[in-house]
């Protein structure tokens, strides 16, 4: 299975706050069948940040392959799209 819109990277997302908090909801994941995990922040951040993100992702994917060892994590992102931003994200 592949879940493709997660928020688990610590200091960066929504939805994890701490290295801990991030494990556990990927060990939650990997019990349910997840084998891929995309890591779809927020692009507004990434594009702010990209050094930042890129660093946290790596970090983050060393210590899911040492307890998951058959886990995938891959970078993408969340874009916000509304009739407002269309031609930012289009262009």
């Amino acid at each position: 299975m592949i879940d493709i819109h997660s928020h688990i990277l610590p200091h960066i997302d929504d939805g994890s706050c701490s290295l801990d908090i991030t494990m556990q909801m990927i060990k939650e994941t990997y019990l349910q069948g997840v084998r891929s995990i995309f890591c779809t922040s927020h692009s507004e951040y990434i594009v702010n940040n990209i050094e930042q993100y890129k660093s946290i992702f790596q970090q983050i994917k060393k210590y899911a392959k040492i307890e998951f060892p058959k886990l995938n994590l891959y970078i993408g992102s969340e874009v916000f799209c509304t009739k407002y931003n269309i031609h930012n994200i289009i262009s």
